[in-house]
């Protein structure tokens, strides 16, 4: 008897060991998979958002069928994926043009992820991949220095007065009016649905580089092209410029008192003389839901005036906009008035003429 309790002990002992032994392998599995398997969940979201960023610095050169414009895509999008994570060059591979598409750009990130636990069970590393493809539409807001954005029935472009200067594109999604004298438009003035030139003496002619659209009334001397334009959806910036400044509620009225950014939940009106507005985060006149009326003489503003929801009157004498007019409603009808956007006024809204797609 006593040999045989010797010997059960004995056995349960074994038994023990190797019951410890595979609690020690399932412990290490589990703890593989908490640190390990967790580690390259985090990489695969660093390398994510830095393909996904890359892509959208990347199209900002696009198209990609101008050698200059793909080698400066491709440098930006290195640039960014490296800035955000992205271990060496070799780590980081671009294609544009992107499937025929000199629209498009892909970027794929890749990162070894060195296991620790793992190696106990014969795991020693992971390459994690993360892609992103986005795309440059042509012909966005941003291409354009008046932009009337509205549907068919509310997007209009009016200029009616003396001596009006874009220093830019115009666009309409509906109709555009000239009725000014001496309209200076060096770029495209383009509108879906029609646009009117109205008759003026010779002195009072207008320089207009190119007119576009289906239906041209008058102007026939300025050789305009009949052709469809397509409309162009209103650039929606609202959350950038609310997380950039604080939106006034209500509207906003202002006479003589000059000086910041002026961002407004309502309508914006403007009535005063010698003013200078300077705009921050490349945003200078902002209303979330309404309209702005601009009234005065010898006004100056720089940065965006941005109505999404609304429509932008100006009048008056002597006014200057240092950047770009985006609304439903587009309405200018002072004397003297200029508008030149800056090449670096939209910097803040860099990712707004292109978007990710894959």
């Amino acid at each position: 008897m006593r040999r045989f309790i010797e010997k059960v002990v004995r056995d349960e002992k074994g038994q023990a060991a190797v019951l410890v032994a595979l609690m020690v392998v399932v412990l290490m599995g589990l703890a593989a998979s908490v640190i390990d398997i967790g580690a390259v969940r985090l990489s695969r979201a660093k390398m994510q958002s830095a393909a996904d960023a890359a892509a959208l610095a990347g199209a900002q050169h696009l198209p990609s069928s101008d050698q200059q414009n793909k080698n400066k895509a491709i440098g930006a999008a290195k640039d960014l994926a490296r800035s955000n994570g992205v271990g060496t060059e070799e780590d980081i591979t671009i294609n544009t043009p992107y499937k025929d598409d000199s629209s498009k750009i892909e970027v794929i990130c890749r990162q070894n992820v060195q296991y620790t636990l793992a190696r106990v069970l014969g795991f020693t590393d992971a390459d994690v991949l993360a892609r992103a493809v986005a795309e440059k539409k042509a012909g966005e807001p941003f291409d354009f220095a008046i932009f009337a954005g509205g549907d068919s029935t509310s997007a209009k472009v009016a200029f009616s007065g003396d001596d009006l200067t874009v220093n830019g594109n115009v666009h309409s999604n509906s109709t555009c009016h000239i009725a000014d004298r001496r309209v200076n438009i060096p770029g495209t003035c383009q509108a879906s649905e029609s646009i009117t030139v109205s008759a003026c003496h010779e002195w009072e002619k207008h320089n207009i580089g190119k007119i576009i659209s289906p239906v041209v009334q008058g102007g026939s001397e300025y050789n305009p092209i009949l052709a469809p334009v397509p409309r162009i959806d209103m650039p929606d910036f609202s959350d950038l410029i609310q997380a950039a400044g604080i939106v006034q509620p209500g509207d906003k009225n202002i006479g003589n008192d000059a000086g910041e950014a002026v961002l407004a939940a309502g309508n914006i009106y403007i009535n005063g003389n010698y003013l200078t507005f300077s705009g921050s985060n490349s945003v200078c006149l902002y209303s979330e839901n309404g309209n702005i009326d601009i009234r005065g003489d010898n006004i100056t503003l720089h940065g965006l005036v941005y109505a999404p929801e609304g429509q932008i009157d100006i009048s008056g004498s002597n006014i200057t906009v240092y950047g770009r007019i985006i609304g439903k409603t587009v309405n200018i009808s002072g004397n003297d008035i200029e508008v030149s956007p800056k090449a670096d006024d939209l910097d803040d809204f860099a990712r707004g003429g292109v978007k990710l797609v894959e």
